[in-house]
């Protein structure tokens, strides 16, 4: 079981900006998962996915053992951009058959 929240860039301002400077949307986004989870029993949240893609920003949580804070959120950007980072240098690698 997971529980997923968007976000569009507008909301956002620049979604690329650093997580900093959207501490309030982002801080929105996880009460509402949290919230969300809470009425559905969970004991907690664990992020496990932040995507930006197509001016959006999507925000994935599951079960955990406490709900997920802002420091947590700021953990799975720091891992999305070093993800996205490599996938970068990996399209620029050419392969020979």
């Amino acid at each position: 079981m997971k529980s997923r929240a968007f976000a569009t860039s507008r909301d956002l301002g620049d979604p690329e900006g650093e997580l900093e400077d959207n501490t309030a949307v982002h801080q929105a986004l996880l009460d509402e998962l949290n919230g969300h989870a809470a009425a559905d029993g969970w004991a907690g949240t664990t992020v496990t996915q932040y995507l930006i893609m197509c001016d959006q920003v999507s925000i994935t949580v599951v079960p955990g053992p406490a709900f997920a804070a802002i420091d947590d959120l700021r953990q799975a950007y720091l891992r999305y951009r070093k993800a996205a980072a490599a996938e970068n240098d990996n399209h620029n690698q050419g392969r020979l058959i």
